[in-house]
């Protein structure tokens, strides 16, 4: 099966084949598997990938661990120099413990020494991924601003305790109870107060007023 995700900590949509629907699934990286929430997207939104990368769905201990693999992340970001985190755009903590930075700069020899000196500095691996300027947005839902403590509330909303953002709105990810049975909310639009739930094999759009959190 084929689904459009984001990586946790990223703002950019690609394309994942997996054997079966999942809220959270583990795809490859530069440091091994890292997490993904699968969304609802249209293929133009989605980056320029040949094929899909394969995915497996997130086991619940998995799941358990990514608050505390994300905190490592932010903490990294928070040490960085003031130079280079401005061109934060991603966060992105892997499975087995590393951390990948999503840079808006061009790969270069600066880019390497920065990764071998974080590499150095730090107890876990750490990679660096470069996004040309002109191609950041490409399948993104939005760029992380530069502060690192707004990384840190953008990122920190994944995984939070309530199942709901401001507004009322569920959270991405959420398992909601609709009129037509439990499922996972795809994406959110505010500008009529509707849901899109993944039911099963097929997604279906509720008003805000229509789902309830699973208790």
């Amino acid at each position: 099966m084929k689904f459009a995700v984001r990586r946790l900590g990223s703002a950019r949509l690609e394309w994942v084949e997996a054997p079966e629907s999942a809220s959270w699934l583990a795809v490859p990286g530069p440091l091994g598997e890292e997490a993904a929430i699968s969304v609802a997207a249209d293929p133009l939104f989605c980056t320029e990938a040949a094929e899909a990368v394969p995915a497996r769905p997130l086991g619940d201990d998995e799941v358990r661990q990514l608050p505390m693999l994300l905190q490592r992340g932010l903490e990294l970001v928070r040490s960085l120099d003031a130079a280079w985190a401005r061109h934060v755009r991603g966060v992105r903590p892997s499975l087995a413990g590393g951390v990948v930075l999503e840079l808006l700069v061009p790969a270069g020899d600066q880019v390497r020494q920065l990764a071998h000196q974080l590499s150095q500095q730090c107890d876990f691996p750490v990679a660096v991924v470069t996004l040309e300027p002109n191609l950041a947005m490409h399948g993104s839902l939005g760029r992380i601003a530069h502060a690192a403590d707004s990384v840190e509330r953008i990122l920190g909303r994944l995984l939070g305790e309530s199942h709901q953002r401001p507004g009322g709105y569920p959270r991405i990810g959420a398992t909601v109870v609709t009129p037509r049975g439990t499922g996972t909310v795809q994406s959110v639009r505010t500008r009529d107060r509707t849901v899109l739930v993944r039911i099963g094999e097929e997604t279906v759009r509720f008003t805000v007023d229509e789902l309830a959190d699973r208790a």
